[in-house]
């Protein structure tokens, strides 16, 4: 499954999915305290498994540092919303 940047909707609700595709553990980590993610892509060709499990673990127990980057999202959020980006 390719997934990019956008939504998910159906007649009563609209899923907005923020996929990040990560590399090591640190892509992992950062896409969750800074974009706050909620969907985490990984290559099954270019990755073990012991990474990709790490990678999880980090990723799962990651919360979201909002301030800024809360900011950065709302603005984004907002451009997507005047132009009717998810519709």
């Amino acid at each position: 499954m390719v997934l990019e940047w956008g939504c998910v909707s159906s007649p009563t609700n609209l899923l907005t999915y923020v996929p990040h595709p990560c590399h090591d553990d640190l892509t992992a980590e950062m896409s969750r305290l800074h974009n706050d993610a909620n969907v985490l892509c990984l290559s099954a060709d270019l990755l073990g498994d012991r990474l990709v499990h790490r990678m999880v673990e980090i990723w799962l127990e990651t919360k979201f540092e909002g301030g800024r980057h809360a900011r950065r999202l709302e603005k984004i959020k907002d451009y997507e919303g005047e132009n009717h980006c998810c519709e």
